[in-house]
């Protein structure tokens, strides 16, 4: 073996395994939960609450310098109180599925005559209309007779 035959397989053998695929790589997976190594039980927004006056929480809100942060809170607030407003959703333009027309592609080898003649097949084919319903005429005879007592 030369030189540079016994220096390659000494690099080989300090240069750690290039993995191609998978395997455990630094900072992957899950990021672990602290609270449960812990064995702490999660704080709840009511605990948290109950150390506090809501009220004068609210009130400093209110009262703050800036005018955005007094803003937010009435807004939400406001929302709280009398629920959110639905949302406004403007429409403009057409719908371009609504203009098409359905074309039987059976009936697209058809020449206009023909289209014609099955118009007016398929109209004396079709169910006759109904009659008019006519309202009955005994509710206004005795609207008459009561007047006329």
């Amino acid at each position: 073996m030369s030189n540079i035959d016994k220096l390659a397989s000494v690099v080989a053998k300090l240069e750690p395994a290039k993995r191609t695929r998978g395997g455990r790589r630094p900072g992957s997976g899950r990021k672990p939960n602290y609270f449960k190594r812990l064995a702490m039980p999660p704080i709840t927004a009511a605990l948290i609450l109950a150390q506090h006056d809501e009220i004068e929480f609210w009130t400093s809100l209110l009262k703050d310098r800036s005018a955005d942060i007094r803003l937010r809170t009435a807004m939400y607030l406001t929302d709280r109180r009398d629920g959110k407003p639905k949302q406004a959703v403007k429409v403009e333009g057409g719908l371009l599925h609504s203009h098409t027309v359905y074309r039987n592609p059976q009936l697209v080898a058809l020449s206009q005559e023909e289209l014609k003649q099955l118009d007016s097949l398929t109209l004396k084919l079709a169910l006759p209309e109904a009659p008019p319903v006519e309202e009955p005429i005994e509710a206004e005879a005795e609207v008459e007779t009561e007047e006329t007592l």
